[in-house]
């Protein structure tokens, strides 16, 4: 009893879709058109028949073959009828099952399937339209199909249902121009896609609609646009480039402010192939080999995950390649992140030029630089010139201790300096000290050490900064040498004057006085005594007393400064040196010069005098010499004189030493005037094998005596 009033109205609502089709069919003009040929099929079957009876029976009247006839005739209608209801009944048979399986397809469809006829009156309602529009079928079946669309809208929809009524239009989905709205029956419209198609039998046009419910998808696609939207400007914001390529190589998006940095537009860029896009450059790969353009979109698109470096429009990019699949894990294509590194590669070469700049100048300064750790006392760096001061290769040097070449009287002394610098206690220091080269040389070096904190994990340093000061040192003690003799020199200054003076007033009294006083008896004893015999006898002593006395005046003038050296320059007044020393003392003197014609320096010819004349007294007085050679010569920038004999020699080292006691100012004298002509000498010598002076002299070439006059 419960079941039945459930059931009624299932059968009910498929009577009411079946009950158009389960008439009687009629017998329309159509019909008859199919009645003729039956019943011309009939007429021949009866005219067959009653030839067939004629031959066989040859008695048979005509008139009963005419009743035959007329009787087939009459008969036909009533056989078609028979026959006409019988194709009804298996028709109707047919369209119910083709009805019951319709209405079992709209009935499982999910999607609102509308019947009207052609000005729009619903004749089907299924039970998808049911859900979507929220009316029963019932109450729709024979109502205006515009109810189910807001009023706004039923306009512009009853004209194209007549366009699709009238065959303009045999279908068409209502969702391909514009957005399609439908109104439930609580009123609420909601989005709805759909499609109208027309039908025409026997005259009679259906049109059926076919819609869905959108609002979920809308929704979601709103939701996924909104997503879309969000991802686009989030990767317009990223300072990156993001994008995609297809398998064919081409590009299907492309975001990131990198991409807007370049200057081209987006619609430019998507669908052109990325080889056109990064040209003809040359790129390194994370394994550092250099890869083209077309091997780099090659291996994108084979699924590879690699990272590749280059410049694209006047950008150094960082690229990060992987492949992308789709939700089954296939391959459709690659996705790149591309950084732009740009400052990064600027700065990474102005760095490395700045480290190049650095190291040239490291390598190429004049001073020793080296950089030693202040933890270890370890050599981190070296330049050229420190090692070449120490006499060792770099390689020998880094990883050294600082104090392992110092000299062990210094090393105390410099490792308490590197002590306190290293703990801050003093900024730097400077100190003087010496280094012991692999040879055994020792040499001088100074050095000024600071310390830096590079910072990070780096360790502090020291950097040294090491100068060769060993000839400066020795130019140092040279000139504090010079120096001190010149005060012993000009202590003893007035004391050789005095001696000098009472040398040439000695001679001045005994030789030139008793000359002129010897004249001047002898003529005051002609003056007083006059006597002619006598006269010429006592005037002849006169004068020759007169004469050694010029001969006196002359010699010691020679002495003091000769003429010839203002006349005729050095080389004549050494040769008449030589010459008067040889003929006073009976040594063998040897002269050889250039001639009169070549001068030198003024200053360095009184030199040259000077140190001839102290050099042949020595060899005179003090060496017991019996040769003497004196040569006076230009060499190259140089006027070089040498005097030297065979005498008996001394040693020079101990004689150097008296004379920086002061006690022998001979060798202290020459040092002093070669040294104000810009000059040095030197002496060769030891007991027993003679002695050589040798004293130097820059100048330019050698000058003419007609050139020095003028």
């Amino acid at each position: 009893m419960g079941s039945a009033p459930m059931a009624k109205p299932e059968v009910k609502k498929l009577v009411l879709k079946v009950t158009p089709y389960a008439t009687p069919v009629p017998v329309t003009p159509g019909r008859w058109r199919r009645y003729l040929p039956t019943a011309l099929i009939v007429l021949v079957a009866e005219a067959l028949t009653l030839a067939a009876k004629a031959m066989l029976r040859p008695g048979i009247e005509m008139d009963a073959l005419l009743d035959t006839a007329i009787a087939a005739v009459v008969a036909s209608p009533f056989i078609w009828m028979v026959v006409s209801r019988q194709l009804a009944r298996t028709e109707e048979g047919v369209q119910l099952r083709a009805d019951a399986r319709l209405a079992t397809i709209l009935a499982a469809s999910i999607d609102g399937i509308i019947t009207t006829t052609a000005d729009g009156m619903v004749t089907r309602f299924n039970a998808g339209a049911e859900k979507i529009f929220g009316y029963e079928a019932a109450e729709m079946i024979g109502r205006s199909v515009h109810m189910l669309l807001p009023e706004a809208a039923r306009d512009r929809h009853e004209a194209h249902v007549r366009a699709v009524a009238a065959g303009r239009n045999t279908s068409r989905a209502m969702s391909q121009a514009r957005a399609v709205r439908g109104r439930r029956k609580d009123g609420t419209t909601f989005p709805l896609e759909g499609s109208i198609s027309r039908t025409e039998v026997a005259g009679e046009v259906t049109l059926t609609a076919i819609v869905r419910d959108v609002t979920q998808r809308q929704r979601v696609e709103d939701d996924l646009r909104e997503t879309r939207n969000r991802l686009t400007a989030v990767l317009q914001g990223l300072p990156v480039a993001v994008w995609t390529l297809d398998l064919d190589g081409r590009l299907t998006m492309a975001e990131g402010q990198v991409v807007d940095a370049m200057g081209v537009a987006k619609s430019e860029l998507i669908g052109q192939p990325m080889v056109d896009l990064i040209g003809t450059g040359v790129f390194s790969d994370h394994e550092e080999r250099t890869v083209g353009a077309r091997e780099i979109v090659d291996r994108a698109i084979r699924g590879e995950q690699f990272v590749f470096a280059g410049r694209v429009r006047g950008f150094w990019l960082e690229s990060h390649v992987a492949p992308q699949r789709d939700a089954r894990g296939e391959l459709i294509g690659a996705i790149g992140v591309s950084i732009n590194v740009s400052e990064r590669v600027q700065a990474h070469e102005a760095r490395r030029q700045s480290e190049a700049l650095f190291t040239a100048c490291f390598d190429a300064a004049p001073v020793g630089i080296a950089l030693i750790d202040v933890a270890t006392g370890m050599h981190v760096a070296v330049n050229r010139r420190f090692a070449q001061i120490a006499a060792r290769t770099s390689n020998d040097i880094l990883g050294r201790a600082d104090l392992s070449y110092v000299h062990p009287d210094d090393r105390a002394r410099a490792a308490e300096l590197s002590l306190q610098v290293g703990r801050h206690a003093i900024p730097s220091y400077q100190m003087d000290k010496r280094w012991i080269r692999p040879d055994g040389e020792v040499v001088w070096v100074r050095v000024a050490a600071t310390r830096i904190d590079p910072g990070g994990s780096a360790h502090p340093l020291h950097v040294q900064i090491v100068e060769d000061v060993t000839e400066r040192l020795a130019v140092q003690r040279d000139l504090e040498h010079a120096r001190e003799g010149l005060r012993r020199l000009s202590r003893r200054l007035p004391t050789i004057q005095e001696a000098e003076r009472r040398t040439i007033a000695k001679e001045l009294h005994d030789e030139l006085g008793q000359a002129l006083s010897a004249a001047k008896i002898s003529l005051d004893s002609i003056q007083r005594f006059p006597d002619a015999d006598t006269a010429p006898d006592r005037i002849a002593a006169s004068a020759q007393s007169v004469a050694r006395a010029l001969a006196q005046v002359r010699s010691l003038s020679l002495t003091l400064r000769p003429a010839l050296l203002d006349d005729l320059g050095a080389a004549a007044a050494i040769r008449w040196l030589v010459e008067e020393h040889a003929r006073l003392s009976g040594l063998v003197m040897v002269f050889r010069g250039p001639g009169a014609d070549v001068r030198f320096d003024s200053d360095v010819e009184i030199a040259c005098f000077r140190i001839a004349q102290a050099a042949l007294a020595n060899a005179e007085r003090h060496a017991g010499a019996t040769r003497v050679e004196v040569i006076l010569e230009a060499v190259g920038d140089e006027v070089v004189l040498i005097v030297a004999d065979d005498g008996r020699g001394f040693d020079v080292r101990a004689a150097r030493e008296r004379a920086d006691a002061g006690e022998s100012l001979g060798m202290l004298g020459m040092d002093e005037r070669a040294s104000l002509a810009g000059g040095h000498v030197d002496w060769e010598s030891a007991p027993g094998k003679g002695t050589t002076v040798r004293a130097r002299f820059p100048t330019a070439r050698p000058a003419s005596a007609k050139e020095m006059r003028s």
